[in-house]
């Protein structure tokens, strides 16, 4: 079996997820001064199909070195490619809105969905396909895996290694990223269970070793392939909030 065979395996497996709607509570640890505190604990619905996606977090984020103060919000988004929502509400405080084009950034992910441990930094393989001159395959018999090593040079000199269960349509189960030969992130799902014929971990971690930061996840209750009302993937903002909508280039308060 070459790369390129096991690349359109993947990419088959990732089409067959057309929708995921998940309830998953996750907790988050940080290391300081060598010691493994806990950071923050997450209660997340999230809403994904292939064209748009919703988050509402519950956030509790407790005291660090920098910021010493326990901190409570819900955050909500929406995104389409086209464009983002995103509401933060905190207690005995005014809610503040944002409206902005394009859909996600960097910046708003600050935990992993269920399609984003599966098939986060996957769309290297199918969209750069001709462009892969280094990739490395081989098969563990003992742990029944694929492993499926990318090395792009630019911009970065980087590594993606992908673990895949032939078991399971060849979706990863493990992922590694290494920039500049140290290992700087760990993606592990576990757990699986087969939902309406796609694969759900309702079990997985990330560990960021440059943040010195990991994330446990909990999948409390999951659907996978089933419709989902245009209406559950928006919401409104609630009466006074102030919203920044950089669309229409104001900043007011919203009305009901």
């Amino acid at each position: 079996m070459t790369p390129e065979h096991i690349i359109l395996f993947m990419e088959t497996s990732s089409k067959q997820y057309t929708s995921i709607e998940a309830k998953i509570n996750a907790t988050g640890y940080i290391n300081e001064n060598e010691e493994e505190i806990v950071h923050g604990v997450y209660e997340i619905t999230t809403r994904w199909s292939q064209d748009k996606e919703y988050w509402n977090i519950h956030r509790t984020i407790y005291p660090t070195i920098n910021f010493p103060q326990t901190r409570e919000e819900i955050v909500t988004y929406s995104f389409t490619e086209q464009h983002t929502k995103k509401l933060t509400e905190e207690q005995d405080k005014i809610p503040r809105g944002l409206v902005r084009f394009g859909g996600k950034r960097d910046s708003d992910e600050s935990f992993l969905t269920i399609n984003m441990a599966l098939w986060e930094y996957c769309d290297i393989l199918w969209k750069k396909i001709h462009d892969l001159h280094d990739i490395a395959l081989k098969y563990d018999r003992f742990s029944n895996l694929y492993e499926l090593k990318v090395i792009i040079q630019k911009p970065i000199d980087a590594a993606y290694t992908f673990y895949l269960d032939p078991t399971k349509k060849f979706i990863p189960v493990k992922k590694e990223i290494t920039e500049n030969d140290t290992l700087i992130k760990h993606i592990n799902c576990d757990q699986f269970q087969n939902v309406n014929n796609v694969w759900i971990p309702y079990s997985y971690s990330c560990t960021e070793f440059k943040e010195r930061r990991k994330q446990y996840y909990e999948v409390e209750e999951a659907s996978a392939n089933i419709d989902i009302e245009d209406s559950l993937f928006d919401f409104y903002f609630p009466p006074d909030t102030i919203v920044i909508d950089e669309i229409a280039d104001i900043k007011n308060k919203f009305k009901m």
